[in-house]
């Protein structure tokens, strides 16, 4: 759902399973501290498949299902800073982000489809809020790797 926020709902789109990434959707990028925040909502039909909590019995969740994680509730210490941001931003503020991510991710898309396939593209020729490029070709051919680019990227 990242770039999506107030363009379109899990519901429009008529998905039965949505992760609602919200430490990077909402201002708290990877690595911010601990580990993210991002609840999973599934449509009623879904509902006993989800995973319960190996310790305690959570309100509402009808599985005993083992746990994903070992923080019931995930990293709540991370939550006011994405309330604030949201409260900061407004609507249209969250819209506005939504656009400008799709519309940078389509352009570095078409910059580097040239030279590199881009994973993930719709019928229409656009990928959504991200731009996943195919490196495997070029790891044949020279042996670097996705994490030699993004150590480069940081350097």
């Amino acid at each position: 759902m990242n770039a999506q926020v107030g363009i379109t709902t899990p519901c429009y789109i008529g998905a039965d399973v949505s992760h609602l990434n919200l430490h990077k959707t909402f201002c708290i990028p990877h690595g911010g501290g601990g580990p993210g925040m991002g609840p999973i909502g599934v449509k009623a039909h879904l509902a006993p498949f989800v995973p319960g909590h190996s310790v305690m019995q959570i309100e509402g969740v009808l599985t005993q299902r083992g746990a994903v994680s070992a923080a019931p509730f995930g990293s709540a210490s991370i939550l006011p800073l994405s309330c604030m941001y949201i409260r900061m931003m407004g609507a249209e503020g969250l819209r506005q982000t939504s656009s400008v991510a799709i519309l940078n991710a389509n352009y570095i898309a078409s910059r580097l489809s040239a030279a590199y396939p881009i994973l993930y593209v719709g019928r229409d020729g656009f990928v959504a809020h991200e731009c996943i490029l195919d490196i495997r070709p070029l790891k044949e051919q020279t042996g670097i790797s996705e994490l030699d680019i993004a150590k480069r990227l940081i350097d």
